[in-house]
């Protein structure tokens, strides 16, 4: 079912699932390449079928076709007790989280954020660092760039991860230190 945004609800449901990954996606509902990132949350919430991972679409408009009629359809096609979807028709979260992310144009669409568990957000001024996020932006860093199996991965990895200080780390940094040292153990 989608709701209209308010970012007071979205910041408690945020909190209140602390103890989950939380993956927060931004897209147009008429854009292509949101859509197939939509397909890509969609599948990862049926891959990774657990309780341990809650999910905030929030659809925006940011093409002439954008609407809330088009989001109610592509919202219905992935309707899941985990996931709250949101018609944001101001933008508003959009350029919330656009500023957290620094972008250029100032709005975040067709970005997907990952959020480690222990993560809250505490300032309605501004959304939390996400741990780790993925685009689909012309603009903007190309190694951040959507990679399905990059973000699957991330997923997977804060899923697995029991590291009580995880959120004070970036995933990149505790993905490098797990590395090194699986290295060591099979070296000593």
């Amino acid at each position: 079912m989608l709701s209209k945004y308010k970012l007071e609800e979205l910041m408690e449901q945020f909190n209140s699932s602390q103890d989950s990954i939380r993956i927060v996606t931004i897209v147009s509902p008429t854009c292509p390449e949101c859509l197939q990132g939509f397909e890509v949350v969609k599948k990862l919430f049926q891959r990774f079928d657990t309780n341990k991972m809650r999910g905030f679409i929030i659809w925006i408009p940011m093409l002439e076709k954008d609407d809330e009629q088009a989001a109610q359809a592509k919202s219905v096609t992935f309707e899941d007790h985990k996931i709250t979807q949101l018609w944001d028709q101001d933008r508003s979260a959009g350029r919330l989280f656009g500023s957290t992310l620094r972008l250029q144009n100032g709005v975040a669409w067709d970005v997907y954020l990952l959020y480690s568990p222990r993560i809250k957000w505490e300032n309605e001024e501004e959304a939390p660092e996400p741990s780790f996020w993925m685009h689909q932006l012309d603009s903007g860093d190309s190694s951040l760039r959507l990679d399905t199996a990059r973000f699957s991965d991330e997923t997977k990895f804060l899923l697995d991860a029991e590291d009580p200080d995880l959120s004070d780390r970036g995933v990149e940094q505790v993905l490098l230190d797990k590395k090194k040292k699986i290295k060591q153990e099979n070296s000593g």
